[in-house]
């Protein structure tokens, strides 16, 4: 991305407008530019990379043939290991500034409260009914053409709908690897979001 022509553009707008990224969050020095960034628990977002990894083409991001071709706990051990991107995105977009903090799993629970506190950050007049529609219009089930919560697909975007599905996948060697692999930043950065109260937490 060029930055210094992204943040012309920037400075030409009027009004409210919203961008959606999964890059690095970066400082365009623009005054009014807010950032709002979802947090999930990153043993969810590795389990969901590893899916995701093998079920899309290279050409979109996917990873090698010979990564497919991996048993899905081997492919999930293989992105601990590989993962230091997904480490610094996650810290990255977590220690921002100007930037406010949205859990996905509150989301799941409580989205109308969630989208109340974005409305609030962003200087907006909250509008219940225009909450209740958004909610609405982007259900899981909505967003995934009927499945419900917890049917998963694997070759599509929205794949299960869950928080916790990590359980499903992980075991002692799995976990093991969680906690020491690059050096132990994969448990830090969890405690770090507190998604755990201890680096010493089991299954």
């Amino acid at each position: 991305m060029n930055h210094s022509r992204f943040r012309g553009y920037l400075n030409e707008l009027n009004g409210l407008y919203i961008f959606k990224s999964h890059s690095y969050p970066i400082d365009f020095g623009h005054k009014g530019l807010k950032l709002i960034t979802i947090v999930r628990d990153p043993r969810d977002v590795i389990v969901s990379f590893a899916s995701y990894a093998a079920n899309i083409s290279e050409e979109k991001g996917g990873w090698s043939q010979e990564y497919r071709n991996l048993p899905e706990k081997k492919r999930i051990q293989e992105v601990l290991r590989s993962g230091e991107f997904i480490i610094e995105r996650l810290y990255g977009w977590y220690n921002a500034n100007n930037t406010l903090v949205i859990k996905y799993e509150d989301l799941l629970v409580s989205p109308d409260t969630q989208l109340v506190k974005i409305q609030k950050y962003l200087n907006l007049a909250v509008n219940e009914e225009r909450i209740a529609a958004c909610i609405e219009k982007n259900s899981f089930i909505n967003k995934s053409k009927g499945r419900r919560p917890g049917q998963e697909s694997k070759t599509n975007f929205y794949r299960k709908g869950i928080s916790g599905d990590w359980k499903n996948y992980f075991d002692e060697e799995t976990v093991f690897l969680y906690k020491t692999t690059l050096e132990g930043r994969w448990n830090e950065i969890l405690v770090e979001l507190g998604y755990e109260e201890s680096l010493n937490w089991i299954l």
